[in-house]
This record gives C-alpha cells, structure tokens and sequence, in this order.
C-alpha cells in the first residue's frame, strides 16, 4: 500500500496519573487490500529512557513447560516503514489528545 494512507483511525485513551511507564492504550483500524480493514487492540504508548515509543501487543503462549520460561505471540511488522508510520500516527493522536499540539 505504498503511497496509500493505511491507518483509518487511531483511538488514544490516556492513563491520568500512571505511576507505570504506560501512559495510553490505543486501538487502531488498519486498512487492508480490498477495503478491508482490522482492529488492532492492545498497543501502548510508553514513556521509555529515550522519550515516548509505541509499545505493540503481546499475548501469553499456552502454558510453559515445567523449567521454561513464559513465550508470547508477538505483532511483526514485515517493513520498519510500517511500525514508524504507525508510531507516528499513535503518538500524533496521543499528543493531541494530553493537550501537547
């Protein structure tokens, strides 16, 4: 979808007076080839060492097996274009939505 806005909506819900590095969960539509589009639920916006990053969702794998430890499904992006495009968008709606633009 080069050239083509793929991020439809950005839906920012900040945490009023977090004491964790999490200051926002966000959900996201994402448009899809064909007109269709997904829900991505589960990202954050998180106040790291280096400023503000978009955090992507990770989900518990099962269970681990006695002396291992705990795997997760993870979000790739197949483009680091991609994950930057739609940080840039996360942190955009963030930022206006604190009142910071």
């Amino acid at each position: 979808m080069a050239g083509e806005t793929w991020i439809a909506k950005v839906n920012v819900f900040p945490i009023k007076d977090s004491k964790s590095k999490t200051v926002a969960f966000v959900g996201a539509e994402l448009a899809l080839a064909g007109g269709h589009k997904i829900w991505l639920n589960g990202l954050t916006v998180v106040n790291g060492a280096k400023g503000l990053f978009l955090g992507l969702p990770d989900q518990k794998k099962g269970k681990p097996a006695a002396g291992k430890e705990q795997e997760y499904e993870d979000v790739y992006f197949f483009k680091k274009e991609d994950k930057a495009q739609l940080q840039e968008a996360v942190l955009a709606a963030y930022e206006k939505k604190v009142g910071k633009n």
